[in-house]
């Protein structure tokens, strides 16, 4: 298993390239030290090379990779719209995931499912039969069943 500097110095070598596809007016909103940054401690023994025809996406970079480019495109690079349509874009996405998370784990919901699903398995229950023990029902039998009290 790598250790976790070296998967990072991947990452690095896969931000590197993926940059220096950008234009150069772009690439220079990043600051210098971001930039040396990533230069200084990519790993230089990792080939990582862009396919032109395929869409760089988390099934063709590292875990670490879109991230990344995601904070420099949104720190640095993006203009004022684009960054609002980011930030709303997150912000809509963020509401719908804590409303499914408070869907799924509102106790008032969790008690109504419950309840229903008890009723519909209790529903669903065999009937119980009691069975009396053999003694009893051999002295019932022996006296007609008229001795109920036993």
């Amino acid at each position: 298993m790598e250790n976790i500097e070296v998967f990072n110095n991947k990452v690095l070598k896969q931000v590197y390239v993926i940059l220096n596809e950008f234009p150069k007016e772009q690439l220079e909103k990043i600051p210098k030290n971001v930039y040396e940054y990533i230069l200084r401690n990519k790993d230089n023994n990792y080939n990582f090379e862009i396919d032109h025809d395929f869409e760089l996406n988390s099934n063709s970079v590292l875990p670490g990779t879109i991230k990344i480019m995601e904070i420099l495109f949104l720190e640095y690079i993006a203009t004022e719209e684009e960054k609002n349509e980011i930030i709303d874009r997150m912000n809509k996405n963020e509401k719908e995931y804590q409303e499914k998370i408070r869907l799924e784990y509102n106790v008032d919901f969790l008690n109504k499912r419950n309840k229903s699903e008890f009723l519909k398995e209790s529903n669903n229950l065999p009937i119980e039969v009691k069975k009396e023990n053999i003694f009893i029902r051999i002295i019932k039998k022996l006296f007609g069943g008229k001795n109920d009290g036993i």
